[in-house]
């Protein structure tokens, strides 16, 4: 065995360390022949659209390409996944958000509008796991202070990402209606 990256000791060379990283950082690749199936050159089996979505439940990252040509294809099978996952459970895209979405595909701000989406489900994903580590409360105790503190934190950096977004497009609320939203206890009484 050859003299570690890290000195004396350090188990790895730095051609080791090149290849481990290449492992863990490459995607997993699924084929897709012509007949539609898809096969997994990980474990050398033919999956279901169905297996390909549990890989990447599982945090498995994918790479799916046209078998013959080498094409990628990720966004489609991705694409397929969420139509089928809206057709079979209660669905995520409204038919409104579907419609506002097609729109945008002429619009000059839709790369703004990829940004923000992406941003904005990293920042859902990172708050409902700190929900879920500060209100794993036991049965019928009262949450803590940290614990609505937090979720006041919470709100303040969802308006905060929202003001910041907007600033290219200019303001979209009222000055009511953005008073409105800095106060939570704020009680619409126009109706």
């Amino acid at each position: 065995m050859g003299e570690g990256v890290g000195g004396e000791g350090d188990p790895f060379t730095l051609s080791e360390l090149n290849w481990l990283a290449t492992v863990v950082t490459s995607a997993r690749v699924i084929k897709k022949y012509l007949n539609r199936r898809l096969y997994d050159t990980a474990t050398s089996k033919f999956l279901t659209l169905d297996g390909v979505r549990q890989l990447v439940v599982d945090g498995d990252q994918i790479e799916v390409v046209d078998a013959r040509t080498g094409e990628q294809l990720t966004r489609h099978v991705m694409l397929q996944i969420i139509g089928e996952q809206e057709e079979k459970q209660l669905p995520i895209l409204s038919t409104e958000l579907l419609t506002t979405m097609i729109r945008l595909y002429g619009d000059s701000h839709r790369r703004e509008m990829s940004r923000f989406l992406q941003r904005s489900l990293e920042l859902f994903l990172e708050q409902q796991d700190l929900f879920r580590r500060h209100t794993s409360l036991a049965p019928g105790s009262e949450p803590t202070m940290a614990v609505l503190s937090n979720l006041a934190d919470m709100a303040q950096k969802n308006l905060e990402l929202w003001r910041n977004w907007q600033v290219p497009f200019g303001n979209l609320y009222t000055e009511d209606e953005e008073e409105a939203a800095a106060d939570p206890g704020h009680v619409d009484d126009r109706n």
